[in-house]
C-alpha cells in the first residue's frame, strides 16, 4: 500500500505543479496547438513519472540482499502483537480494493459509452464521404464526432448541418477523439486526482475552440454560426465527454472575436520543458532509502553520518555473490533467517521511551564451514537499535555453506532491519 499511497501523492504533486505552469503561460492567447500539446504530455506525465524510480546511490553495500523485517513497537513499549499487524494489512486491502473496484466503475463506464456509440452506429443512415461516414439517427440528440465518423439527427435542416459537418471535419482531421479516449482512459486510474478533470475540460474547450476557429477561417459567418451554437450545442462525443455547457459556449463566442494566434513563445516553451525535465528528475530519480531521524541527533552512530564505503575484504568476496547454490538456514532458504531473527529482535526500551526508530542495515558473511561471522552495521540509525541487530544475527546457529563450482565458498548478505514504532 506503501507504493499504492506514493503514486497518488506524487501523482497529484506534478498534476497541480503542471496545471499552474499551463495557467501561468496562458495568462495571454497562445495557439491552441500548444495549449493542446502541453495538456496531453501533462497528462502522461503525471501518469507515468511516479511509475518510474531509477535509484541513484553514491555507494551501495555489496552482498545478496536479503528481505528486511520490520521491529514495530507501541510508543508506550508494549510490544506489537500479531494482531495489530494483522489489522494493519487487512487495513491495506482495504484501501487497496476501494481503488481497483473505482477503477473497474470507470473502466465498464467507459466500454458502456462506447457501446452506446456503437449501438447509434448500427442503428442509422450512413453515408460515405471521402473517408468519413455521416451517420444520421433520431437517436442522436446532440451532434457529435467520433473517429471518422460524423453523428448528426436525420431532422437537422440543411443550413445547420452544414456548419455542424464543417466542425465536426475539424475534430476528425485533428483526431480529436484520441485525445478524449486518452484522458478517459487515464482516468480509470487516476480517478482520485482532480488535476485529472481540470486537464479533461480544459482539452474539450482546447477542441471546441480549434473547430470553431477552423470553421470561421474556411469562411463560415460569424452571426450564423453563434446561432447555430445557442440552438444545437455540439462537439466531442458526449458519451465520453463532459457536456458543453452556456459557460463554454460564451467562452467560444469570445474566442471567435479574434481568430488571429500567436505561436508559442520561447518563455512558453522553456518553461513546459524545463518543469517537465524538473518533474521527472525529482519525481523519478530517488536516493537510496535513507534512516528516519531519531530525536536526538546527536545520539546517531558515525556510520549514519557518512558514506558507505567497501573494505577489502567485501571486494574480495565479491565474485562468490553469485554462487551456484546459495547458503541454506536450518533447511530452508533465506527467509528461514529472516523469521528466526524477526522472532529474537526485542525493540530496546530505552530506544522505545526516547522514541528512536529507523533502519538499521547490517552485513554478514557466511563462510566456507557455514559459520556466520563479520557482522557489521554499514548504516545505523543509533548504538541501541544497531546493537541489537547485530546481537541477535551474530546469535544464528551454523548455516549448510554455498558451492560455486563443486567447492564451498564464503557468501556475503546484507540485511536490512527496521525498527519502527507507532
Amino acid at each position: 500500500m506503501n507504493a499504492l499511497i506514493s503514486y497518488f501523492i506524487e501523482s497529484l504533486f506534478c498534476g497541480a505543479l503542471l496545471y499552474l505552469i499551463f495557467r501561468l503561460i496562458t495568462i495571454k492567447e497562445i495557439s491552441y496547438t500548444f495549449q493542446r500539446v502541453y495538456i496531453l504530455l501533462s497528462l502522461v506525465a503525471i501518469s507515468l513519472f511516479p511509475l518510474i524510480s531509477i535509484p541513484v546511490e553514491l555507494s551501495s553495500p555489496f552482498g545478496i540482499n536479503l528481505n528486511p523485517i520490520v521491529v514495530g513497537a507501541d510508543a508506550s513499549g508494549l510490544s506489537s502483537t500479531d494482531s495489530a499487524f494483522f489489522i494493519l494489512k487487512m487495513l491495506k486491502n482495504i484501501v487497496w480494493d476501494i481503488y481497483i473496484s473505482i477503477s473497474a466503475l470507470y473502466l465498464v463506464f467507459l466500454i458502456v459509452h462506447l457501446m452506446k456509440i456503437v449501438t447509434i452506429y448500427l442503428d442509422s443512415v450512413r453515408v460515405g464521404f471521402g473517408k468519413y461516414t455521416i451517420v444520421s439517427s433520431k437517436r442522436v440528440e446532440i451532434p457529435f464526432s467520433f473517429m471518422n465518423n460524423i453523428f448528426i439527427n436525420n431532422s437537422t435542416d440543411e443550413l445547420d448541418r452544414e456548419y455542424i459537418i464543417k466542425h465536426e471535419f475539424s475534430h476528425i482531421n485533428r483526431n480529436h477523439s484520441a485525445d478524449i479516449l486518452l484522458v478517459n482512459f487515464i482516468s480509470i486510474f487516476l480517478w482520485f486526482n482532480p488535476i485529472i478533470y481540470l486537464f479533461k475540460k480544459l482539452l474539450v474547450e482546447t477542441h471546441e475552440f480549434q473547430a470553431d476557429r477552423d470553421v470561421l477561417k474556411s469562411g463560415g459567418s460569424l452571426n450564423l454560426y453563434r446561432n447555430l451554437l445557442l440552438n444545437s450545442q455540439f462537439g466531442a462525443s458526449p458519451y465520453l465527454s463532459s457536456s458543453l455547457n452556456k459557460s463554454l459556449t460564451l467562452k467560444r463566442f469570445k474566442k471567435m472575436e479574434n481568430l488571429e494566434q500567436k505561436r508559442a513563445g520561447f518563455f512558453a516553451v522553456s518553461a513546459s520543458l524545463l518543469t517537465l525535465t524538473l518533474l521527472f528528475t525529482f519525481v523519478a530519480f530517488n536516493k537510496a532509502d535513507g534512516n528516519t531521524i531519531t530525536s536526538d541527533e546527536s545520539q546517531l552512530t558515525s556510520s549514519t553520518k557518512g558514506d558507505i564505503e567497501l573494505t577489502d575484504t567485501t571486494k574480495k568476496e565479491l565474485p562468490f555473490m553469485m554462487v551456484e547454490v546459495k547458503p541454506t538456514f536450518m533447511g530452508g532458504d533465506e527467509n528461514s533467517f529472516t523469521k528466526w531473527v524477526a522472532e529474537r529482535l526485542v525493540y530496546p526500551a530505552e530506544a522505545k521511551a526516547s522514541k528512536i526508530m529507523g533502519r538499521v542495515i547490517l552485513q554478514f558473511r557466511i563462510d566456507e564451514k557455514g559459520i556466520i561471522n563479520n557482522v557489521k552495521v554499514i548504516r545505523g540509525v543509533h548504538k541501541l537499535l544497531d546493537e541489537e541487530a547485530v546481537r541477535v544475527v551474530s546469535m544464528s546457529p551454523a548455516w549448510t555453506p554455498g558451492k560455486h563450482k563443486g567447492e564451498s565458498v564464503s557468501v556475503v548478505y546484507v540485511f536490512p532491519v527496521i525498527f519502527q514504532l507507532r
